[in-house]
């Protein structure tokens, strides 16, 4: 084979660069292999629904002599026999049923405005994806984790139709650091490199040959497809030895040393055909996949089926299926445990003012299992889903919630336990009585967003699929929300509402008090959006009674930063009062000032009877309640978020503009205004128009959002 190395240029990329381009560290590498290849020939896919793509998995054992003779002159055959002296292992990931690596075989053959087709897609270029919307990626990048897995080399065979007669196409590529001392490439400048034919203007081309094409095939043990079949297979030698090894952040002190977390850590084929299942368990043996032909996989031969899959994640797929059909089909997971219809929750989740048309942005499903629902313990002895999903174990209930997310290409984005305060079951600490639960989120692909959202991001079709798509990293690994735009922010919050009011469902006559949009939209124009530790979620709720009046924001039954308990309220540490309590509400004339670390805000106070002093209180607004000031500190959860500063008071009645008889004392996150008991002025039928600042500590994190109370306060508590 002809070999071709790009020479360094202006813009020209690395072999360094482009192994880091996935950055993502926090995943098992195999992991990352499994999502990309599969969902490559899901990508490329012949079938529709009901039909089925087979991906199959090979690990084998190999020669270093006959992998190096392929290569020729152009590696360091030495190099190579030292790091694998005894051979090393292969990996082939065939897959059938698929267009194969379509289009030209060489950059030489292009002209403006065709298309690049698969095979320059995948092996010589970089940033260039599939535009369809269902496809998997939208940054190209995720092809180079296949050069992370070994020493860099890469086969790829492939037979498809060119003018509708078979063509099979054979290159190999290698990308390798290119500063590193162990390299294997010797006169490549960038560490990038490629093995095949010719092309017409002289650059490099894949090997159209047949006869040449098997004798290579023979060398590297597979096996050409047959006379009927298209697909691709890509092989890659010399794996490393560390494929299956849990990143660092991962560690468990609590996993014995030398210990392996589970049975499929103890080699790569073992992990693959769980990895399989962790990320396409809802379309891996699948008949009722609805959104494009259902995966058939194998690992060294072995089918994955159904039925044998790990339970949490037959769960997931009954979950998915039952979102459509709502019936179970023959041997369906839950079906088999006997969990009754109305168990699992079935729902849409709605956005304001998103789509063009009415209906659901998608649909959540979840159920709460109980462990031996899920076979853990005699006689099954099934690991804790946490194990299947996380590497590690739960260590106790209540257990955390376990959510995943997807597009139509049925590939769970990721799995997330609801324990961050931005996740998708926020503010939920686990299923009732030691359950388990688990939960799917479904987007509606077809989901036109409205005409205004479409103009802005200048995409006359754009869908909630082609958004979400858009919103991907190049590992999809997570959906972070475009510049400017919340929806799938927005679609987390509906799925988390949904799940906490699933498990803990609202009591009705509970006064909750008045947890208002604008705080939350206020809190996040001024603080950072994620990433800055913990956001106080797990403090507990503070002491609450019935209120008799709202919060507000100018007009009775509204609240913005806050609202409160009327007279049955309490203030931080403060005692219950008879009297009439205080009515507080934000001003809708008084704009909000901002600030590098605060918002200005203006109020008014009506101070109802009795001469008890009044408190305004601000506190963390989390998803189980209010969380004081001073629950936050019982709760071991460092320094308070929110302060309060910069107090102005004027007297609104019963005498405009005099001075107000009353002794302001700041606290911290506390204002009270404490009668002044050497003014004839009693403080009943007193109205106050004030302002304050509530101030953000640096370093405090983005996704907590203030709340404010008034109450009453005993003499006895001043």
């Amino acid at each position: 084979m002809k070999y071709f190395t790009p020479s360094l240029g202006p813009m020209q990329g690395s072999g360094a660069a482009l192994l880091r381009s996935m950055q993502n560290v926090a995943m098992v590498p195999l992991d990352l292999l499994v999502r990309e290849a599969v969902q490559n020939s899901l990508d490329a896919a012949l079938g529709k629904a009901g039909s089925d793509v087979r991906v199959d998995f090979t690990v084998r054992q190999h020669a270093t002599a006959p992998v190096a003779a392929l290569l020729g002159e152009y590696i360091s055959g030495e190099a190579l026999h030292r790091k694998f002296p005894k051979g090393g292992r292969m990996l082939e990931i065939r897959d059938s049923r698929t267009e194969g690596l379509s289009g030209p075989t060489s950059m030489d053959l292009l002209r403006s405005g065709d298309s690049h087709g698969n095979l320059l897609k995948l092996v010589y270029e970089i940033g260039h994806t599939r535009s369809d919307e269902g496809a998997g990626g939208s940054w190209g990048l995720g092809k180079t984790c296949y050069f992370r897995m070994g020493t860099g080399l890469v086969f790829y065979y492939s037979r498809t139709l060119a003018d509708g007669r078979p063509a099979e196409r054979l290159v190999a590529c290698m990308v390798e650091d290119e500063t590193s001392r162990d390299r294997l490439q010797t006169d490549s400048a960038t560490g990038i490199g490629w093995w095949g034919g010719t092309g017409p203007k002289g650059g490099p081309a894949a090997v159209t040959d047949s006869a040449t094409i098997r004798r290579i095939l023979a060398t590297l043990g597979v096996s050409p497809f047959g006379r009927d079949e298209t697909g691709t297979v890509v092989v890659i030698p010399f794996l490393r030895n560390d494929l299956v090894t849990l990143p660092s952040v991962y560690d468990d002190a609590t996993t014995p040393s030398g210990s392996l977390p589970a049975w499929w850590f103890k080699n790569d084929q073992s992990y693959i055909e769980v990895a399989l299942q962790r990320w396409f368990c809802v379309r891996l043996d699948n008949p009722m996949f609805r959104t494009g032909p259902w995966l058939h996989a194998s690992v060294n031969g072995k089918k994955i089926e159904r039925e044998a899959m790990l339970p949490v994640f037959q769960v997931t797929q009954s979950l998915y299926n039952w979102i459509d059909k709502r019936v179970r089909m023959p041997g369906d997971y839950l079906g088999r445990k006997k969990v009754p219809h109305g168990n699992v929750l079935l729902a849409p989740v709605m956005l304001n003012n998103v789509f063009e048309s009415a209906g659901p942005a998608g649909y959540l499903a979840a159920v709460q299992l109980s462990a031996r629902q899920l076979g853990i313990g005699s006689p099954d002895n099934i690991p804790d889903p946490y194990l299947c999903l996380f590497g590690q174990a739960e260590k106790s209930a209540p257990f955390r919630p376990l959510v995943t997310f997807m597009r139509s290409p049925g590939m769970s984005i990721r799995w997330d336990d609801g324990a961050s305060g931005r996740g998708w079951a926020r503010g939920l600490k686990g299923a009732a009585d030691g359950k388990y639960l688990v939960a799917l989120f479904v987007p509606e692909p077809g989901r036109r967003l409205a005409a205004a959202l479409r103009g802005k991001l200048g995409e006359p079709e754009a869908t909630v699929e082609s958004y979400l798509r858009s919103c991907e990293l190049s590992d999809h690994h997570q959906w972070a929300d475009l510049s400017g735009y919340s929806i799938a922010d927005r679609i987390r919050s509906g799925v988390s509402k949904r799940l906490r009011d699933h498990v803990d469902p609202p009591v009705n006559g509970a006064s909750e008090g008045v947890s208002i949009g604008l705080a939350r939209r206020l809190a996040n124009l001024m603080l950072p959006q994620r990433g800055l530790g913990s956001d106080g979620r797990s403090g507990r709720a503070s002491p609450r009674a019935p209120s008799d009046q709202g919060g507000l924001t100018g007009a009775p039954g509204k609240g913005t930063v806050g609202g409160g308990p009327g007279a049955g309220g309490t203030g931080s540490g403060g005692a219950r009062s008879a009297a009439k309590g205080p009515r507080f509400m934000f001003l809708v004339d008084g704009a909000p000032a901002y600030g590098r670390d605060r918002i200005t805000l203006w109020w008014r106070l009506d101070w109802g009877t009795g001469s008890d002093a009044r408190e305004i209180a601000v506190l963390v607004d989390s998803e189980r309640g209010p969380v004081s000031e001073q629950l936050w500190h019982e709760s071991g959860l460092g320094d308070f978020p929110f302060l309060l500063t910069d107090v102005t008071l004027e007297q609104l009645a019963p005498v405009a503009g005099a001075r107000a008889p009353l002794r302001i004392e700041p606290t911290g996150a506390r204002l009270r205004l404490v009668p002044d008991m050497r003014s004839k002025q009693q403080p009943d039928a007193l109205a106050l128009r004030g302002s304050f600042s509530i101030v953000f500590p640096a370093g405090r994190t983005g996704e907590l959002c203030p709340l404010i109370e008034a109450a009453v306060v005993t003499k006895g508590s001043l």
